[in-house]
């Protein structure tokens, strides 16, 4: 792909993500690398790609308890393609979000081969009768799956948006079989992630572990076990 300013040029249909530290030269300590992670995919006229906002953490009380503080999000992004051009208008997407829950059951849905729609109302301070976002995926005969987003007033769709960085629907991608199924992929990989269960249990068993190296009491925040400090108090 080549970059033009806010749109880009393909050359292919499918763009899986991925980077090689080996093409990077390392930053110094304290300015960390910014990977940002999307599989993007290329129809005839709209761009579909999934990106992430990742979840947030915070820390509480005295033992410097890291807790999670909201979780993350998938979302789907169209864009649409320049008219007589092999160029897309990066600067006018269709997006689309998703909860780890509702993230779930478009996976779910996807496996099973069934159809799914959700709506997201769409209110302004000028009109009382708001828009509807629409998200849709649709099974189609031949084992492909319709991924589309629109905006919806009194069931008709196209309607411009609220937002004047978003482009008027309706836009939508068609996955072939092996995209809906590496999709189907990225969805169930994501969904504890997205909670921030993966990563609080991995830091959880690394501290539980280091707690229980008797030449070292201490887990790595300087803070006692207290799971080792109080073994006879607990209720299993």
């Amino acid at each position: 792909i080549r970059h033009h300013g806010s749109v880009a040029k393909a050359t292919g249909r499918t763009l899986f993500s991925s980077y090689s530290l080996q093409n990077f030269k390392t930053p110094p300590s304290d300015i960390p690398f910014n990977v940002r992670p999307y599989y993007q995919l290329y129809g005839d006229d709209v761009s579909f790609s999934i990106k992430c906002i990742n979840p947030e953490f915070r820390v509480v009380g005295a033992n410097n308890t890291v807790i999670l503080d909201k979780k993350g999000k998938l979302f789907f992004e169209w864009v649409p393609r320049i008219p007589s051009s092999n160029r897309y208008a990066y600067d006018r997407p269709l997006r689309f979000a998703f909860s780890p829950e509702e993230t779930a059951l478009l996976f779910a849905k996807l496996k099973y081969g069934q159809a799914m729609e959700l709506n997201r109302q769409q209110r302004n301070e000028v009109d009382d009768n708001s828009l509807v976002k629409v998200f849709r995926a649709t099974p189609m005969p031949d084992g492909s799956v319709r991924m589309s987003c629109d905006y919806e007033k009194d069931g008709r769709g196209g309607q411009p948006p609220i937002s004047e960085n978003e482009t008027t629907g309706p836009l939508e991608i068609n996955l072939m079989v092996g995209e809906s199924i590496t999709v189907q992929s990225i969805l169930e990989y994501s969904i504890p992630r997205l909670t921030g269960w993966c990563t609080m249990l991995d830091h959880s068993i690394e501290q539980a572990m280091r707690g229980s190296n008797p030449s070292n009491p201490q887990n790595y925040s300087g803070v006692a076990d207290p799971l080792r400090r109080n073994k006879n108090d607990l209720p299993f």
